[in-house]
């Protein structure tokens, strides 16, 4: 009677469990917008988890027993990282770079299976990333690094995007900033600008002297020949004719009589005017 009573007990309680993971069981898996899902299934007791098919949010897979879904999000966004390294002149060097990458639609299997689902990044690009980076930034001179700083970004993205061609991974964009050397190493960098600032300066006034004695020079030369052409031009005839000219002009006054009488040894020569009185 006893091991009856036992029978009757377990056989309740299976009833019982089977029953809450029958109601618990069941999901409806949502994937936001934005986002591609992996659905999986996932069994209680027995089996492995399977891959069950994809979909691309925003929707859900209704209400469906054991699966669930695993969201990527599938937009751009930027991946920023800050570096502290020492370059090949063994100064130290802070910087960041900021890198925009994005995932290629209807890849969220490979993403899931191969990159590690949602930490694709930490777990197959963060490193190979930096690496790229710091690799490119070590090329160059400490001092020449801001200077390059465009050229060290396009080497850097074409490097990645060499690495993960035929991926699900993108790499958009990538740019180097917020460069900072050591206190001691700016302040010379500061006091070297500031030299080449001087002496640019200096060029500049230098430049501008030069160009104002090079137009006095010219300004004094022209004068020089412009005196040197009416002195070999002012001959005795060339002042006759202007005198002539000159009477001409008094002639056609009305109300002035004028005497106009020899005034040089070739009979003629500047007007001698005399007043009335």
């Amino acid at each position: 009677m006893k091991n009856n009573n036992l029978v009757s007990l377990i056989a309740t309680a299976g009833i019982i469990a089977g029953t809450t993971a029958g109601c618990t069981g069941y999901d409806n898996a949502r994937t936001p917008a934005g986002h591609e899902g992996y659905v999986f299934h996932d069994p209680i007791f027995m089996g492995k988890q399977e891959f069950v098919e994809t979909q691309v949010g925003p929707t859900s897979t209704g209400l469906v027993w054991r699966q669930f879904v695993e969201n990527i999000d599938m937009r751009p966004d930027t991946y920023g990282e800050k570096y502290k390294i020492v370059t090949n002149k063994d100064m130290n060097l802070t910087f960041e770079s900021y890198a925009r990458i994005k995932l290629k639609q209807g890849t969220v299997k490979e993403i899931v299976e191969e990159f590690g689902g949602e930490d694709w990044f930490e777990n197959n690009v963060k490193r190979p990333y930096r690496s790229s980076v710091r690799e490119e930034v070590r090329k160059y001179d400490p001092f020449e690094v801001k200077n390059n700083t465009e050229k060290i970004a396009v080497d850097t993205l074409t490097r990645l995007r060499e690495r993960y061609d035929g991926t699900p991974i993108i790499f958009e964009s990538l740019d180097i900033g917020n460069i900072d050397y050591p206190e001691n190493v700016q302040t010379e960098i500061n006091a070297k600008v500031a030299a080449d600032q001087r002496l640019e300066r200096s060029k500049v006034e230098t430049y501008i002297a030069r160009e104002d004695a090079e137009t006095l020079r010219e300004i004094a030369k022209g004068k020089r020949d412009s005196q040197k052409i009416i002195n070999e031009t002012l001959t005795p005839r060339y002042l006759q004719y202007e005198a002539i000219e000159t009477y001409r002009q008094l002639a056609k006054s009305e109300n002035t009589t004028f005497v106009v009488a020899p005034t040089s040894n070739e009979g003629t020569g500047m007007p001698l005017i005399i007043g009335a009185n």
